[in-house]
């Protein structure tokens, strides 16, 4: 199975580890469509990130 079949990926806790997780993901193949970013407080890199890759970018979970 590859990333490119896999998901929906949810990330809870989109921080430097969390947003280098995201990245490399992506980057290997991860559809954006199929990652949902969960930060209450994200890094301006990290919605930058999804505002660049159209992910979803969520403050909680019960948003999701």
């Amino acid at each position: 199975m590859t990333l490119s079949e896999i998901g929906p990926v949810v990330l809870v806790g989109a921080g430097k580890m969390g947003l280098a997780m995201a990245r490399g993901w992506i980057a290997g193949g991860l559809p954006p469509d199929q990652l949902v970013l969960i930060d209450p407080k994200p890094l301006e890199a990290t919605t930058a990130f999804a505002a660049a890759h159209n992910l979803r970018l969520l403050e909680s979970r019960s948003a999701f």
